[in-house]
């Protein structure tokens, strides 16, 4: 008998031991994954697979215990749901079911998310995560406006894909840096964080997207109203100059400034969404059918066009009503869920301030687009699993009377 308590308290150890370990592999592999995204899609898909089959051997290991909800679960299992029904009754399932699983291991990544935020100090981690994504967003911007002075693309692009995703990825981290400068344990100063967005703002201006032109500038305003009036002076004067200096910068602001005779090809697109909407309204197309359902494709300005290039007309036509109203109750659970956040006396300062610079990101991108796209969908599950984590406190202190309460065993 006294042989064997040593002997199980040994076991306990172990078993906490290769729990932590585990946990450990996770973080590192997040890590990774922020910081590859914007560099190669191989390497992060790779490291997603990796780091899903430690995430599922863990709640085996854990009989379910080790599985944190959330109140986004529900609406971003619906979401996914939809995305995989369309395929099925798609006009061609061969082509929609390559596109299904290519997605499906990005869209793990929230729960990848949630269960390392939830694991220890989510302020931490959270702000660790935020660092890395800056950090990469720092060095993809570099390289690609490198790339452009030196006459190598006619626009500053990431190397994972073109100049649209660099463009949409670094509007949506900039946030980051103007809001969270100098406040709270995330930025500790605004030198750092200063650079950092003047960096990436290069890579926004010489991707020439004027509709992330729109979202940098929306950025540095609620930044120079909320934090420093002078951001907004340094965008006005920063503009002004590169638009002395690069004439193609002129040309795209004059673009911007007369856009509805500068539409890119969008008018063709909605042309064409409108002539077979009522086609497939429930259930869509299918995902990935734009080649085969597009009605005028000889109109199209470049004939390598193969989307919507809008996530909502998107949404509609791969998998119709049912996958818009999915993606919609997600944004609204998002707005619903941050609110009472906010009010909740059990959200930490920071916290708080990690919240409403995530709001502005995830704003812009149920705006701008990006929650189809394989790069920028990433770090936009990784944003959802911050807010689901930093809301959860509200959400499991709800009346039991108006909600399903979160399973006890299921909170650990």
């Amino acid at each position: 008998m006294t042989t064997s308590i040593p002997l199980l308290v040994g076991c306990r150890e172990e078993y906490r031991g290769r729990e932590e370990t585990l946990e450990r592999i996770m973080w590192v592999c997040l890590l990774s994954i922020t910081a590859a995204t914007m560099f190669s899609i191989a390497i992060t898909q790779t490291i997603i697979v990796g780091m899903s089959a430690v995430w599922f051997y863990v709640l085996i290991r854990s009989r379910g215990a080790k599985f944190a909800r959330t109140p986004l679960d529900i609406p971003f299992l619906i979401f996914i749901l939809a995305r995989a029904i369309s395929v099925p009754f798609s006009v061609d399932p061969s082509v929609s079911f390559p596109g299904l699983y290519n997605e499906v291991f990005f869209y793990i990544m929230f729960f990848l998310a949630v269960h390392v935020f939830q694991a220890g100090d989510s302020v931490r981690s959270m702000g660790t995560v935020l660092w890395v994504i800056v950090a990469a967003s720092v060095a993809a911007s570099l390289i690609g406006t490198a790339r452009y002075t030196m006459g190598s693309v006619e626009r500053a692009a990431s190397t994972t894909s073109g100049y649209y995703t660099l463009g949409l990825y670094l509007t949506l981290a900039l946030p980051f840096p103007l809001l969270l400068g100098k406040r709270g344990e995330i930025f500790r100063s605004w030198r750092i964080p200063l650079l950092a967005a003047a960096a990436m703002c290069l890579g926004i201006i010489f991707s020439f997207d004027r509709l992330h032109w729109v979202g940098m500038a929306a950025v540095i305003l609620i930044a120079g109203l909320l934090r420093e009036r002078r951001l907004i002076i340094a965008l006005a004067g920063a503009t002004g100059l590169l638009a002395l200096v690069v004439p193609e910068v002129n040309r795209r602001l004059v673009q911007l400034v007369d856009i509805g005779s500068n539409l890119s090809g969008r008018d063709v697109l909605w042309r064409g969404a409108a002539m077979i909407a009522g086609e497939h309204p429930v259930l869509g197309f299918g995902l990935r059918t734009f080649r085969l359902i597009f009605p005028i494709p000889a109109e199209l300005p470049n004939p390598l066009i193969g989307s919507w290039h809008n996530d909502y007309l998107q949404l509609y036509f791969d998998g119709g009503l049912v996958a818009l109203l999915g993606f919609l109750w997600l944004i609204v659970s998002v707005y619903r869920w941050s609110w009472k956040a906010f009010r909740s006396d059990l959200i930490p300062g920071d916290e708080r301030y990690i919240l409403g610079a995530l709001l502005v990101s995830v704003t812009l991108l149920f705006l701008m687009g990006g929650m189809l796209d394989l790069t920028v969908g990433v770090m936009a599950r990784t944003f959802l699993a911050m807010i689901a984590v930093i809301a959860r406190r509200a959400w499991q202190n709800e009346p039991k009377g108006t909600m399903i309460p979160p399973a006890g065993s299921g909170d650990s």
